[in-house]
């Protein structure tokens, strides 16, 4: 690696080759996240629980430019970066965005979904940050479902993981309010 900044990018991979490219990243010392879930599949009869990629055709990596274009450059398995429309550049997530959506996407709380695509543009609710419980520190939006709260945390426009809570377990993020740091 070169001594540039490391950030997270979202790629698109090639159809159901998300796994794949997990693999090659993992063999290759560079950090990525692929969320994953739980889902019942059929087979000849026979229903089984998989484990399966949460969103298609998506990988997180956290690397630098240069890395990161010598990835879309390799051949073997095709990935593309997520631009950021504006600046025509790789779309960078921030470092608390990830903790967050990881935080989420690895929490094992049996409700945790992915919204669906035409979802993921959240422009309505408030800003929360749950104040307890295993989840506790993660920032979202909080979101009204007919069976409940929903918090929403969202990846620049990339993904969205929910998960439903009490509504007691949250508080309301205020605009003056400083925002807690993340470890690393």
């Amino acid at each position: 690696m070169s001594g540039e900044e490391k950030h997270w990018y979202g790629l698109n991979v090639t159809y159901a080759c998300e796994i794949k490219a997990k693999k090659r990243f993992d063999a290759q010392g560079i950090e990525c996240f692929l969320p994953m879930r739980y889902a019942e599949r059929s087979f000849r009869g026979r229903t089984k629980r998989l484990l399966v990629p949460a969103f298609r055709n998506l990988i997180f990596v956290r690397t630098d430019e240069k890395t990161l274009r010598a990835l879309v450059r390799q051949g073997d398995i095709p990935v593309r970066c997520l631009m950021d429309r504006a600046t025509r550049r790789p779309a960078v997530v921030s470092d608390r965005e990830m903790a967050d959506f990881i935080a989420v996407a690895e929490s094992g709380l049996p409700d945790a979904a992915p919204l669906a695509a035409d979802a993921q543009t959240l422009r309505s609710g408030e800003r929360v940050r749950i104040a307890e419980g295993p989840l506790r520190g993660v920032e979202g939006l909080l979101l009204r479902s007919g069976n409940g709260e929903r918090i929403a945390v969202q990846v620049a426009g990339v993904a969205v993981l929910t998960v439903t809570l009490p509504v007691q377990s949250v508080e309301k993020i205020e605009s003056n309010q400083p925002q807690p740091t993340t470890k690393q």
